[in-house]
């Protein structure tokens, strides 16, 4: 999840590439996440999430640049 500026809030899945959501504020991401997730999951099956920790170390850079990780708890 990351946020540049005045710019609406974003979050990528890196599991589901090219799959991603947007919100004007912090509140609105977590739904804006379920209902990306939701049209992705109309074609294509969910793939097993990869643990936080992994996603930690494979995304290092992005972390240290101010990106954060956000658990979403998806519920068709």
């Amino acid at each position: 999840m990351y946020q540049e500026g005045e710019s609406a809030w974003g979050i990528t899945f890196p599991d589901i590439a090219g799959c991603f959501a947007a919100a004007d504020s912090f509140d609105e991401i977590q739904a804006k996440a379920n209902e990306a997730l939701s049209l992705w999951a109309e074609d294509s099956e969910l793939p097993e999430p990869t643990s936080l920790e992994a996603i930690r170390l494979s995304h290092g850079d992005a972390l240290a640049d101010g990106a954060t990780l956000m658990e979403v708890s998806y519920k068709p």
